[in-house]
């Protein structure tokens, strides 16, 4: 494993640690897992949010959607910088994005809104 800032490298692929109190979370591949006590790594689940948080403070990268446009579950939506970490925020589920806070460029502070999405009923 090799290091590079907060990044590691294993085996060509890229993560990220975050120590949140006392436990490690680890950031891989837009999504969210969780080093347990027992040292297995498991998936978060993400909850079926309709609001689209930044869940560090950071810089908007990129937004990769408009408003009204029709997304998949797990498309990326927008990605969020700080401190050389590149977070992709991205769709808990088929939806619609019904409105854009942020623009690229702009701050943005940890649990603010960057998109909402109005989820599509299942058939």
């Amino acid at each position: 494993m090799k290091r590079i800032g907060r990044w590691f490298v294993l085996n060509g692929e890229k993560f990220y640690f975050v120590k949140v109190g006392g436990k490690f979370n680890i950031f891989y591949n837009g999504k969210v897992y969780k080093l347990g006590k027992d040292r297995k790594i498991k998936e978060v689940e993400e909850e079926r949010r309709d609001e689209i948080r930044s869940p560090i403070t950071g810089k908007v990268v990129s937004i990769k959607v408009q408003e009204g446009q029709r997304v998949k579950k797990g498309d990326a939506l927008a990605a969020v910088s700080a401190m050389k970490m590149e977070i992709i925020l991205s769709s808990p589920d088929d939806a619609i994005v019904e409105r854009v806070f942020k623009k690229e460029g702009e701050l943005v502070n940890k649990d603010e809104i960057v998109i909402k999405l109005s989820f599509l009923e299942k058939s």
